[in-house]
């Protein structure tokens, strides 16, 4: 799986690093100036898209900065609320990234193009998937019409393997919700179960509950990646007791599925020395 860009992070004392053709228009949305960015807008329309090396305009550098006041001027004055930078990322994309809900609304409110897609095949849902909050996800989905919450990224993955993926059992149950299919598997075969029993932490119980709740067969449950892998040799090979003991307390579980290797999970403990999931078959 691939991890969103962690360039999306930037801190305003770095915006400006390096980059030669930072404008002033863009100092003037980074600092919240919102009198001198109205002066400078007036005096050339064309200053309200102005991009930077890294395409990015001063409606992005407000997001990154949470200007919000400064964003709602540039909006007013016409600036394209779907223009995407070098990494085909929009505002939007860049207020999922840091869960910011007053951007998103904003955005939203002017028709941000939530399906848009950066390098990575990534829309603003996708990003949203990444925090603790729910809230910003929440918003998104009031936004979307049916069929289209499993739009996939460059690796196959909905927004639901994601959800999966950072173990965020509320959003699991709001994409479920909203008809978010558990059964799509992504670029490896995996579909969110595999990723929700590979994690580490005892929690993820949580989310793989979420997701055997909505849909508890035995098809789910014993889905083998495109290496033979079933989310219980996963869960056996991160040493997860907990999630172990959730998957195999359904009656379906397979216990002796083999792998493209002829392993079945109590082999992967034996040879991962994970003797303590071992005891729980």
């Amino acid at each position: 799986m691939i991890i969103p860009c962690k360039s999306m992070n930037i801190s305003t004392n770095c915006l400006f690093s390096g980059s030669s053709l930072a404008s002033e228009v863009h100092a003037a949305a980074v600092n919240g100036d919102k009198s001198t960015l109205l002066k400078l807008i007036a005096g050339n329309s064309e200053l309200k898209d102005k991009e930077d090396q890294f395409g990015r305009t001063p409606l992005m550098y407000c997001v990154l900065a949470d200007r919000v006041d400064c964003a709602e001027a540039l909006l007013k004055a016409g600036a394209d609320v779907n223009r995407a930078d070098r990494s085909r990322r929009t505002a939007l994309h860049l207020a999922a990234q840091k869960g910011n809900y007053r951007f998103m609304k904003l955005l939203l409110a002017r028709r941000g193009n939530w399906m848009q897609k950066d390098l990575e095949g990534m829309t603003p849902l996708h990003l949203t998937t990444r925090h603790k909050s729910p809230k910003c996800l929440a918003l998104l989905l009031k936004h979307m019409a049916p069929g289209e919450v499993d739009t996939q990224d460059r690796n196959k993955q909905t927004a639901l393997h994601w959800s999966a993926y950072y173990n965020n059992p509320e959003h699991v149950k709001l994409l479920i919700k909203h008809d978010s299919n558990i059964g799509i598997p992504d670029i490896e075969g995996k579909i969110p179960l595999h990723w929700a029993a590979n994690n580490k932490d005892p929690s993820a119980i949580h989310t793989v509950k979420c997701i055997l709740e909505a849909a508890p067969t035995e098809s789910l449950l014993n889905w083998q990646d495109y290496e033979g892998r079933t989310p219980l040799h996963f869960a056996v090979a991160d040493g997860n007791v907990a999630v172990v003991d959730v998957l195999t307390s359904y009656e379906g579980c397979n216990v002796t599925s083999y792998d493209n290797l002829f392993r079945t999970p109590l082999h992967w403990a034996a040879l991962l020395g994970k003797l303590n999931n071992a005891k729980v078959f």
